[in-house]
């Protein structure tokens, strides 16, 4: 399983939109999975700008079922960049929007980042970054928080496996068999954020891969229904367009080969390097970087990217139970937790409600769409840990990984000896203050009064 960080600027050229789905494509195959996605533009309200770039991205999760990935924004960026579909797309497909009906509620990009990293194994994470690279300057430069002791460079050469940044360079008609050139879009959109390029080519620890092909790779539409990524197309160009963010995603879930198939091989290491506006190049001395190359034709990749961006999701994310809270949404082992109660959406016609291993629900009741009622049972001798709550609806499940919590009963102990200790402690401070007795002289010095 690759485990996925997605960092792009969705809203302007379509292709953004079609790496987007094709994650979600390869998610549906059990080919990964996204740890988190960020967008790089929002917007700069100081010079009434505003996109709705968040709630374009969830309306493409949720397409797919995928209501539970983190989704994080960079707000106030003062980037040029086009708003050419992301605020009609949220706008025509609010009914899919579950979580931010309010893009003032989507979460800042680089705590999101940051918190994703944090959880994820150690070198287990592809971050793939497709558009200008301000949230990655952001995150490399991050300082420990409440969210890590652990700077972002530090996260980033601990947690990641390795980067994949596509810029989209336009280098040469026959798909960038150069490594130089100058890029047209996101380096001059965003140069503060282009500088981070030349911190890394000084990190060794972190591999980074670019992925400078695309241009003659192309993502076609023209043969679905209308859907959100149809609709991106159709109010950029028309249905036909360019792969670059789509290239990326391809290698870094797949790899260099896949299938018994070779995708891609690497030159030879060496590293990338940026000079203002716009100029980058790759030498190939020391360094942890690498330039991808083509193993197959052009044709080759159209006819995988193309199908699994077009193909329909295995359950339409409108079709499928949407699970919002739980309450309680923790236990003990051997606790009553008869009531609990389910919120969310599409929850009519329920037949299966399951909240996971060691907990037996006896019964249900749907008291509306959007609300159930459970009797569980937590069965003796339960293993501790996170649990995945299921419902079952005639058109699909509905699965929220991780929404239940059994805790294990040493912190039961725990919190029942202290509590034991505070009760005791209360006794014989009202017994003292009855008796007339001196107040208790606490071990700082300080009286219990």
């Amino acid at each position: 399983m690759v485990y996925l960080l997605h960092d792009t600027d969705i809203g302007g050229d379509s292709d953004d939109m079609a790496e987007t789905f094709l994650i979600e494509a390869l998610r549906d195959n059990g080919e990964c999975q996204s740890v988190a996605e960020t967008c790089v533009c929002n917007g700069d309200s100081r010079y009434g700008q505003y996109y709705h770039t968040g709630q374009c991205m969830e309306v493409a999760k949720n397409w797919y079922g995928n209501f539970y990935v983190p989704i994080g924004i960079l707000r106030n960026s003062a980037l040029w960049l086009w708003d050419v579909y992301a605020s009609a797309i949220a706008s025509e497909y609010a009914s899919t929007l579950l979580r931010y009906a309010d893009e003032n509620d989507i979460p800042n990009a680089l705590l999101v980042q940051r918190q994703a990293l944090v959880d994820a194994a150690d070198g287990s994470v592809h971050m793939v970054t497709t558009g200008p690279l301000r949230n990655l300057r952001h995150l490399y430069e991050s300082p420990a928080d409440d969210i890590s002791p652990l700077t972002g460079a530090e996260l980033m050469r601990l947690k990641l496996n390795e980067l994949v940044i596509a810029l989209g360079v336009y280098l040469h008609p026959d798909d960038y068999i150069f490594p130089e050139g100058d890029d047209t879009a996101n380096l001059p959109a965003d140069p503060w954020g282009a500088e981070v390029i030349n911190q890394l080519a000084t990190d060794e620890e972190i591999k980074v891969v670019w992925v400078d092909l695309g241009y003659e790779v192309y993502t076609d539409v023209n043969g679905i229904a209308m859907n959100p990524l149809k609709r991106a197309f159709q109010l950029w160009t028309g249905y036909l367009w360019h792969s670059w963010g789509a290239m990326a995603i391809l290698y870094a879930v797949r790899g260099l080969s896949f299938g018994g198939t070779e995708y891609f091989h690497y030159s030879a290491k060496g590293k990338r390097t940026y000079t203002a506006p716009a100029h980058v190049l790759f030498t190939f001395d020391s360094g942890n970087q690498y330039w991808l190359y083509r193993s197959q034709g052009k044709s080759f990749f159209t006819d995988i990217i193309t199908p699994l961006c077009c193909r329909a999701p295995t359950h339409l994310g409108t079709d499928i139970p949407y699970l919002s809270a739980i309450n309680p949404s923790q236990a003990y082992p051997d606790t009553n937790i008869d009531p609990t109660i389910l919120t969310g959406k599409r929850f009519t016609g329920a037949t299966v409600v399951s909240m996971g291993e060691g907990i037996t629900v006896g019964s249900f009741s749907v008291d509306s769409d959007e609300q159930i009622t459970i009797h569980p049972t937590i069965d003796k001798g339960a293993v501790m840990g996170f649990r995945d709550v299921l419902v079952t609806i005639p058109t699909g499940d509905g699965v929220r990984p991780g929404m239940f919590e059994l805790l294990p009963v040493d912190l039961l102990s725990a919190n029942l000896m202290a509590y034991d200790g505070y009760r005791c402690f209360m006794e014989q401070y009202i017994k003292r203050k009855v008796a007339g007795l001196p107040p208790f002289k606490l071990p700082n010095g300080t009286t219990w009064e």
